[in-house]
């Protein structure tokens, strides 16, 4: 990470869960030094179960979180890996990303689930469960 931002390159780091959400952001911070907040496109790729307190820690570092797209919830072939409250309530939590002033992105994870950007933003819109229910209702964001 340091050999890109001394290089100007873009960092783009896959982190699927708060723990792996906390090794990037530590690696930013020793990799940024003193200029922790200059902008520099690092994206959290995924950004699942991202904790309150790393919303505001990943708005601070100027990274820009990429949210796996919401249908894959609703498509996923494994019943077993749906979250569960009330840590799922927090799995793509779009709403919470915009609350602290980050602009996320809503993308396919081709070809784990269709390409159908329809899909897509209705998954975010209404964050349905395979078996039935809302994830995290208070995390849906508007189809606008």
């Amino acid at each position: 990470m340091k050999t890109c931002y001394d290089n100007n390159l873009q960092v783009l780091l896959h982190a699927n869960g708060d723990a792996a959400i906390d090794f990037l952001l530590e690696a930013h911070k020793a990799a940024a030094g003193t200029d922790l907040a200059k902008d520099r496109r690092t994206v959290c790729i995924h950004c699942q179960f991202i904790r309150p307190d790393q919303l505001k820690a990943v708005r601070r570092a100027e990274a820009h979180p990429l949210a796996l797209h919401r249908s894959h919830l609703l498509l996923r072939r494994h019943p077993r890996e749906e979250p569960r409250p009330p840590a799922g309530e927090l799995h793509q939590p779009h709403e919470g990303r915009a609350r602290p002033g980050l602009a996320p992105t809503n993308h396919t994870d081709a070809f784990v689930v269709p390409v159908d950007q329809m899909m897509t933003v209705w998954t975010a819109v209404n964050r349905p469960l395979r078996s039935g229910g809302t994830l995290g209702a208070d995390q849906r964001i508007s189809p606008l």
